[in-house]
């Protein structure tokens, strides 16, 4: 009888030594993905949010310039509330990041990208009419960086 006691033991073992080692390798390969997915360095973001002045700094959303489609988020903006988006790029030049805002019924209400001139604003103000939720797209464009930022902060 022990002997069989013997072999599900070194069994168990050795499915417990292959199964710590499929795991180590799992975890491996999450935290590189996600270190690739996290563009926005502490370094951009500060450098970025200093432009926000005296709004207080409530968000950020990121885009990659790979991406074939806009990124769209969302937020909560309040009625009679205003806020300052800033566009940035890695490598901090103006006018390479379009933020375009829409209201809960993708209506736009407001972009740092005039189509009809070709010219960028790096930063949006946005005075609210309404509280509900509005949608961000965040669009990399004629830029070599690989990563924007878009930042939103409130004025109190």
């Amino acid at each position: 009888m022990s002997g069989e006691h013997t072999k599900i033991t070194n069994m168990d073992n050795k499915s417990k030594i292959i199964g710590i080692a499929f795991l180590l390798s799992i975890s491996t390969l999450f935290s590189s993905v996600k270190l690739n997915a996290q563009c926005v360095t502490d370094n951009m973001l500060n450098s970025c949010a200093v432009k926000l002045g005296d709004y207080n700094f409530i968000h950020f959303f990121s885009a990659k310039k790979r991406e074939i489609e806009n990124s769209e988020y969302y937020y909560i903006f309040s009625k009679e509330s205003e806020y300052k988006l800033i566009a940035c790029d890695e490598e901090l030049e103006e006018g390479k990041v379009i933020m375009t805002v829409y209201d809960r019924d993708h209506n736009q209400v407001a972009s740092n990208y005039d189509e009809s001139g070709g010219r960028y604003k790096s930063e949006l103000i946005l005075s609210c009419s309404a509280t509900g939720l509005y949608y961000i797209k965040v669009k990399m464009r004629d830029s070599s960086s690989k990563c924007g930022l878009c930042i939103i902060g409130i004025k109190i």
